[in-house]
């Protein structure tokens, strides 16, 4: 494989909006684990907490790598702001991060090379917090009626879940939508998808896109990973 150049880099983790600041808070060994907050958990989050390592239906464990009071600037994304307002983290991040590795290269918005500009992401495709709120009235209508039956309560109701907020039924589609989406907040008009390796999706996706290149399948790719799992989902 012939040399393939990095031109541009962006991150967005918790503590550490910037390449520069993750850098920063290595060399200084900060410990950016946060306390889980009932915004992330959707509950209380001492509800299901239980500090003995396998206790049934309970967490052990409160901290986590959560980004907060993160806000994108909808400037220059050709999708409406609200639209984007009404989008999960996964895409939202997504976006801002792709956009800004754009801004650091130098060729934002230069829209000749950008319509032959690939997209490739990672993407930890488990349940979020939208399509977990999306998907919940279908859960409760199918299982409420077998736990009745199980329990011969014929009265048997769940608790109730969050109401839906006024998001987009586009965020059902968690797996390909990032992908899809920032390709076109973008206008990239090279091959734009998203891949589901585990722990190993940021590194396909930086190999596929070196593999366009060198194909002359494209003259620029973006190539990067996302993980934006439903908090609760992970911690149960």
């Amino acid at each position: 494989m012939q040399p393939v150049a990095v031109i541009g880099i962006s991150t967005l983790f918790p503590e550490a909006a910037t390449p520069k600041r993750f850098w920063e808070n290595l060399l200084a060994g900060k410990d950016s684990r946060l306390e889980a907050t009932e915004e992330q958990l959707g509950i209380e989050p001492d509800r299901f907490f239980d500090p003995q390592k396998g206790s049934v239906d309970r967490y052990y464990c409160l901290k986590g790598g959560y980004i907060r009071d993160f806000i994108p600037d909808p400037d220059d994304f050709a999708i409406d702001p609200e639209h984007l307002g009404q989008l999960d983290n996964v895409c939202r991040w997504t976006i801002h991060v792709a956009r800004e590795s754009l801004r650091d290269s130098g060729y934002h918005q230069h829209r000749d090379l950008l319509e032959n500009c690939g997209l490739i992401i990672g993407n930890l495709s488990f349940p979020t917090k939208s399509s977990n709120l999306h998907f919940l009235p279908l859960y409760r209508k199918t299982l409420e009626p077998l736990i009745a039956g199980l329990l011969e309560k014929p009265d048997f109701v769940l608790d109730p879940f969050s109401p839906l907020l006024p998001e987009s039924k586009e965020n059902m589609g968690i797996s390909g939508l990032p992908a899809s989406l920032t390709a076109k907040a973008l206008e990239l008009g090279g091959p734009a998808w998203a891949l589901d390796a585990a722990c190993a999706s940021s590194l396909y996706s930086v190999g596929l896109a070196c593999h366009y290149l060198q194909a002359r399948k494209a003259e620029m790719m973006l190539a990067g990973a996302v993980s934006a799992a439903d908090p609760f989902f992970v911690n149960m």
